[in-house]
C-alpha cells in the first residue's frame, strides 16, 4: 500500500543504498531532491494556499515549533515560504557543486531533514532521509555535477566534433 510513510522510507532506503554503493549518484539525487522540493512542491503550494504551512506545524511534537508555526508563521507565511524555497535551493545547488561546498550542502541538508522531523506526523520519518547525506559526508567530490556532465559528453582523445 502506498502511503506517505512508505514513500519516505522507500526514498530513504534508495538514497542510502546509493550513498553506500554509488555516492556520486546519491549526491545528485539528494541535490535534485532539494531543488524539486523547493520549486516543485513549496513554490506551487505557496501560490495555491500559503495557509497550509502554519497548519502543518500546529500539531508539532515540540511546543516551540507549535508556537512559531501558529503565532509567527501564520502572520507572514509568504516571506517564510520564500526563505524556505531559497534555503532548499541553496542546499540543492551546494550539493551539486564541488569539494567543500558539497559537504556544506550535505550537512545543511541532513540538519534540515532532522529539523523538519519535529513539525508533525508528516515529517516524522525524515531522519531516515538524513542518514544518506551523513554517509556521503565521508566521501570526496572533487568535481561539480556540471563538470561531470561535460566530461561525459566530451569526445575522447581531444577530437573536436564540428557540426555544420
Amino acid at each position: 500500500m502506498l502511503t506517505p510513510t512508505t514513500v519516505i522510507l522507500s526514498f530513504a532506503a534508495i538514497l542510502l543504498l546509493l550513498a553506500l554503493f554509488k555516492p556520486q549518484a546519491g549526491r545528485i539525487v539528494f541535490g535534485v531532491f532539494f531543488l524539486l522540493m523547493a520549486w516543485g512542491v513549496n513554490f506551487p503550494m505557496m501560490l495555491y494556499d500559503p495557509s497550509l504551512y502554519p497548519m502543518a506545524g500546529a500539531n508539532s511534537f515540540i511546543r516551540l515549533y507549535r508556537w512559531f508555526f501558529t503565532q509567527v508563521l501564520a502572520l507572514y507565511p509568504v516571506p517564510f515560504i520564500l526563505l524556505l524555497i531559497g534555503f532548499e535551493t541553496m542546499i540543492g545547488v551546494l550539493v551539486l557543486c564541488q569539494e567543500r561546498w558539497v559537504k556544506l550542502g550535505l550537512g545543511l541538508g541532513a540538519l534540515f531533514c532532522l529539523g523538519i522531523a519535529w513539525i508533525g506526523s508528516e515529517g516524522f520519518w525524515m531522519p531516515a532521509v538524513a542518514i544518506a547525506p551523513l554517509v556521503l559526508l565521508r566521501k570526496d567530490f572533487p568535481q561539480s555535477v556540471v563538470a561531470l556532465w561535460k566530461s561525459r559528453f566530451r569526445p575522447a582523445n581531444g577530437v573536436k566534433v564540428v557540426l555544420s
